[in-house]
C-alpha cells in the first residue's frame, strides 16, 4: 500500500487501484482553489501510468464527498474571477472524463453544488444510503456553467434540473438513484467494500477495452446522431491487433483466466 498525502488530496495505491481522497474535512471537503487544482494534477498524473487500472474518488470522513465550492472565496470574485474559476473547475472535470481509466465516485455524506458536479464527471457513482445531493445555487444567486449543465441534462433531463436548481432541493440517495443521478446505493457500512470490489472487478478486464469503451461512449454522447461517412469501427477495429485482444481470445478458447498487459 502506497500513500501520498498533500494538504489538499491524499493518493493511496491498493494494487492496481488508486484511491484519491479530497483532504479538506474541516470545510466538508469544499472545492477550494487549492483542492480543485490538486485534484486536477492528481488525475493528470495518471494519464501515463499503466500500472493503475481503476481510480476511486472519495471525500475525507463521512460528512461529505464534497460540499461544493468554498463559499468563503466567493466575496472576492468578480465576473472575471468567476469565469476563471469555472474554467479551472471544468479543467478538473475534463481531466477526469479524458482519463483512459475508469473513475468511480464513492460518495458518503453531502455531494452539493460543485461537489455534485464533480461526481457527475466520474464514470460511475456509488453512494451510501445516507448521502444527500443537490445544487442549491438559487440561494446564492448564480447559475451553472454550460459544461456542467450538459452533464446534468444528459443524466436526469432538463425538467428535473430546473426543479433541483429553482427550489434548492436536497435529495436523498434513493431519489438520486431513481432519477439517474447516481448508479448504486449501498449501506454506509458496505460502501467502501462494495466500491473497491467493483473497482477490482473492472481492473481485471483488458485495460484497452475499458479505455476504448470510455472513448466510444464519450464520442456518441458528443455525437448522438451518426454523421455521413462515419467510421463505425474507428474505436473497435484497432483493438483486434493488440496483444490483449489476442490473449483474451486465446484464454477464452483455452478456458483459462486471461493475463492482460495493456498493450
Amino acid at each position: 500500500m502506497e500513500l501520498t498525502t498533500s494538504p489538499a488530496v491524499a493518493i493511496e495505491r491498493r494494487g492496481a487501484i488508486a484511491i484519491i481522497t479530497i483532504n479538506n474535512p474541516e470545510r466538508m471537503n469544499a472545492l477550494s482553489a487549492s483542492v480543485r487544482d490538486a485534484l486536477r494534477l492528481a488525475f493528470e498524473g495518471f494519464e501515463d501510468d499503466r500500472s493503475v487500472r481503476a481510480v476511486v474518488l472519495r471525500g475525507s470522513g463521512n460528512r461529505a464527498f464534497a460540499s461544493g465550492g468554498d463559499i468563503s472565496e466567493f466575496p472576492r470574485m468578480d465576473s472575471a474571477a468567476a469565469r476563471s474559476n469555472f474554467e479551472k473547475l471544468e479543467a478538473l472535470f475534463a481531466a477526469i472524463e479524458r482519463l483512459h481509466l475508469p473513475v468511480i465516485a464513492m460518495i458518503h455524506g453531502y455531494a452539493l453544488g460543485g461537489g455534485c458536479e464533480l461526481a457527475l464527471a466520474c464514470d460511475l457513482r456509488i453512494a451510501a444510503s445516507d448521502s444527500k445531493f443537490g445544487i442549491p445555487i438559487g440561494r446564492l444567486g448564480h447559475t451553472l456553467d454550460l459544461a456542467s449543465a450538459r452533464r446534468l441534462v444528459r443524466l436526469i433531463g432538463a425538467p428535473k434540473v430546473k426543479m433541483l436548481l429553482w427550489t434548492d432541493e436536497i435529495i436523498d440517495a434513493g431519489e438520486a438513484r431513481r432519477v439517474g443521478l447516481i448508479d448504486e446505493v449501498v449501506s454506509p457500512d458496505e460502501l467502501e467494500s462494495y466500491t473497491l470490489s467493483l473497482a477490482s472487478k473492472i481492473a481485471e478486464k483488458a485495460p484497452l477495452s475499458i479505455a476504448g469503451t470510455k472513448s466510444v461512449l464519450a464520442h456518441v454522447t458528443k455525437h448522438p446522431v451518426a454523421r455521413p461517412g462515419e467510421d463505425i469501427a474507428q474505436f473497435a477495429a484497432p483493438l483486434f491487433e493488440t496483444a490483449d485482444f489476442k490473449e483474451g481470445v486465446r484464454a477464452f478458447l483455452e478456458k483459462r483466466k486471461p493475463t492482460f498487459v495493456g498493450q
